[in-house]
């Protein structure tokens, strides 16, 4: 799935990628802390967020098994976009870029814990910050892995 979600991402310019990677990165981090300091406890957004979770895992879970049932495994190396749905091209380069941003946050959070660590201060709304931008990309991940897959079980079945 990488090689195809690489073919994918070639059509978008590297500096594009670098500024939105970054502004992704940036957006979450403020958004993330803010929400660890001034939103509701950790346990409750976690307990609200169990269930979407689970539904999201069934769903990404059956797409990928009906994928591979009806259409088989995906080629290491695509040869051209025909493999991807045009409806869903956006849509993946999209996640790929969210997907890089997303983890310059946690990247920028994992520094943020060490440094609060260090200098002897309390983790704890670093470490909250960087639990929300990990639920956020499982979620995306999810989400957007079962549309992918449903979208080429849709393109090869109409297709063929």
């Amino acid at each position: 799935m990488n090689g195809v979600l690489r073919t994918t991402a070639r059509a978008v310019p590297k500096a594009t990628i670098y500024r939105v990677a970054a502004g992704v990165a940036l957006g979450s981090v403020a958004l993330a802390l803010g929400i660890a300091f001034l939103g509701p406890s950790m346990g409750a957004l976690v307990g609200y967020i169990v269930w979407p979770i689970l539904a999201a895992l069934v769903a990404s879970l059956v797409a990928g098994i009906l994928r591979l049932r009806l259409v088989g495994y995906l080629p290491s190396q695509p040869k051209d976009d025909d493999f991807i749905p045009l409806a869903l091209q956006p849509w993946i380069r999209f996640w790929l870029l969210a997907r890089f941003g997303l983890l310059g946050a946690t990247l920028a959070l994992l520094v943020a814990i060490v440094a609060t660590a260090v200098a002897g201060r309390g983790v704890s709304h670093a470490l909250e910050a960087f639990v929300y931008v990990v639920i956020v990309r499982i979620l995306m991940d999810l989400g957007f892995g079962a549309a992918f897959n449903l979208g080429i079980i849709i393109r090869r079945r109409s297709a063929g």
